[in-house]
Parts: C-alpha cells; structure tokens; sequence
C-alpha cells in the first residue's frame, strides 16, 4: 500500500474522524508535532551488580538487563573489565519501581535473580553462587 499524497492527507484532516469500511475501526488524521508534550521527570539511578556472570559482561548485555529496570543511559566501560561488578545509569519513574527479580535467558540456561542474597540458579541442574546486589550509588532529579 502506498503513502498517501500530502494533498490527500490535508484532506483527511479536515475530517474530524474517519470511519474504516470493513473493520469499522475510527480514526483521526492530525498533523504531527514534534513537541512531545512530558508527563513527568524520570529519577536517575545508578545501579550497581555484582557476581554478574561472564557471559553477560558486555555493553549489549548490560544495556538488554538495564533496559528491564528502566531507561538505560549510560553504562560504565570501565566496570565491564572489572572482576564481577558492573554499573550502569537508568532513568526509572520510581526506585520502587526497581524490580526485586531480573530474569535473563543465557542460552542454554535461564537464570533468576532472586533477591539481594539469594542464589542464581541455572536450569540443568547447575548451580552457581551468583549473587546480584543492587545497590543505588546515586538518585537524582535531572
């Protein structure tokens, strides 16, 4: 299907609504703006994992896993050759919006971060004490 023209879509506008044949579904032509209208402020977090698991010590990983807490924005290059620690900034609506379990897919295994001081258990029967502390460094407005 193609774009309609800009003529044929000044034209649905002038429609207040538009009522489709077969589905009978309404719809509203406007025209768009870029002035996204904000609901609120997000809070700026960092968050700080440790004992995270090798396989999941890089940039995609970290950002997959941060994006499950909120909006990721940064995440600390430095930490990534670190021993097990890793740091990385999110903008979240709340802190208690913060998750108290992460759940990530490592093929072949499933892992579950349980809480603080729980243990990740990995399907197939391997157990590995890998504990994720998540600890805010730092909460912030802006």
């Amino acid at each position: 299907m193609q774009f309609p023209s800009q003529e044929r879509l000044d034209e649905m506008m002038s429609f207040p609504e538009l009522k489709m044949k077969m589905s009978g579904a309404k719809i509203a032509v406007v025209p768009w703006s870029s002035r996204a209208k904000p609901k609120s402020r997000l809070h700026t977090a960092w968050i700080v994992a440790e004992n995270v698991p090798e396989e999941l010590q890089n940039y995609q990983s970290i950002c997959e896993i941060g994006s499950m807490i909120g909006a990721v924005e940064e995440v600390d290059l430095m930490s990534l050759d670190s021993e097990d620690i890793v740091r990385f900034k999110v903008h979240i609506k709340s802190v208690a919006t913060i998750p108290p379990v992460v759940e990530v897919a490592v093929k072949p295994f499933y892992m579950t971060s349980i809480s603080e001081l729980n243990p990740l258990v990995m399907k197939d029967g391997m157990m590995k004490q890998l504990i994720w502390v998540r600890e805010l460094r730092s909460i912030s407005m802006g």
